[in-house]
């Protein structure tokens, strides 16, 4: 049997190819990587549009299966689609059905997730494509990076979770796993959050000195209630490390201790593995600390090192479509996981791959 799934993102979605016996669990992902831009959240004021944007994915994945018919698609929207309100998300859910039933394969869902659950969903993917090399016994953990949510999932090596848990039975056993997504929290929603925060400092100036990236960038950006803005590098990464860990809210009383960021409660990670993914890889690898195709374990100190490397270079010297974010990333990766108890030196924990 074969199925489809579409990772709706906020900055993109990629459709992933999945075959399996009819009988049994021994699930295959087909070797192709597809994905488009930009996210259908930005279509939330013309989704009619949404049938031609994923017509080129969806024919490209029709090439990826035997019988496009009776191959199920499923589309599932995560933190970008969670910013729409419900009246805007109905007609984007509408016409991505509208195209995948148009596309000739066999519709079977489209909706957005809570983020605890795609938190879940990455944990299970990793764990299932993990346990054969790391074992049964390891204590898993994912963060996943996106462009509008961060979230943090592990099962705890304690085995207590007093908020944010969830029960699962993976293959024959059982797992209590933490899930938290924070909103607003990946790359791209924390950018506009940060420029918020250059922009109630420097009054009506219409440039803002940015210390997160590279001397003689410029950048013209709308700035939510300030209106547009050019953002000016200045490259000063210690500056940029106050500002980021500005964004995590860490005055928040904690009313269920201990707590991360913005007050939220976390359990220790002590004694678990992490993978991390989407911009922490991307950013990681933006640095030259682990190669595209490789995974590799990093501390928070390295990636402070290389981050203070990179955003004391001229933007001459770096530009990139992508490069823009590194310096930004790589500081505000750091205040993220120092807020997630992860100790700065521990080289073993958290390790950075694209899959």
């Amino acid at each position: 049997q074969w199925g489809i799934i579409l990772d709706c993102g906020s900055s993109g979605t990629r459709a992933r190819v999945f075959s399996w016996p009819e009988k049994g669990w021994s699930i295959t992902e087909a070797d192709v990587e597809l994905e488009i831009e930009p996210g259908i959240s930005s279509f939330a004021n013309n989704p009619e549009a949404l049938t031609a944007y994923l017509a080129p994915l969806l024919d490209q994945a029709r090439l990826a299966v035997p019988d496009p018919s009776t191959t199920k698609v499923r589309a599932f929207g995560t933190a970008g689609m969670r910013l729409l309100s419900e009246m805007e998300q109905v007609p984007i859910w509408s016409a991505v059905e509208a195209a995948i039933t148009a596309s000739g394969f066999e519709f079977a869902a489209a909706h957005t997730i809570a983020g605890g659950y795609e938190g879940l969903f990455n944990w299970l993917t990793n764990k299932y494509v993990l346990q054969t090399t790391l074992g049964k016994d390891v204590f898993l953990g994912c963060l996943d990076y996106g462009g509008a949510s961060f979230q943090v999932t592990f099962a705890p090596a304690s085995g207590v979770i007093q908020d944010f848990g969830y029960r699962l039975r993976v293959d024959s056993s059982q797992e209590r796993v933490y899930s938290y997504s924070y909103m607003r929290s990946g790359q791209d929603q924390a950018m506009l959050r940060y420029a918020k925060a250059l922009a109630s400092r420097s009054q009506e100036s219409p440039i803002l000195d940015s210390p997160c990236h590279n001397q003689g960038f410029n950048s013209s950006m709308n700035v939510a209630g300030a209106g547009e803005r050019t953002l000016r590098g200045t490259g000063d990464y210690s500056k940029c490390k106050e500002l980021t860990q500005a964004l995590l809210n860490q005055q928040n009383e904690c009313l269920l201790e201990p707590c991360a960021a913005q007050g939220v409660y976390q359990p220790p990670p002590t004694g678990v593995k992490f993978w991390a993914r989407g911009a922490l890889f991307f950013t990681a690898n933006g640095l030259g600390l682990v190669d595209w195709g490789d995974a590799q374990a990093l501390s928070t100190n390295q990636i402070s090192a290389k981050g203070a490397e990179f955003c004391a270079k001229p933007w001459a010297d770096v530009a990139s479509k992508y490069s823009q974010s590194y310096c930004f990333s790589s500081a505000y990766i750091v205040a993220m996981l120092n807020a997630y108890a992860f100790p700065p030196s521990d080289e073993t924990a958290v390790v950075y791959s694209r899959k």
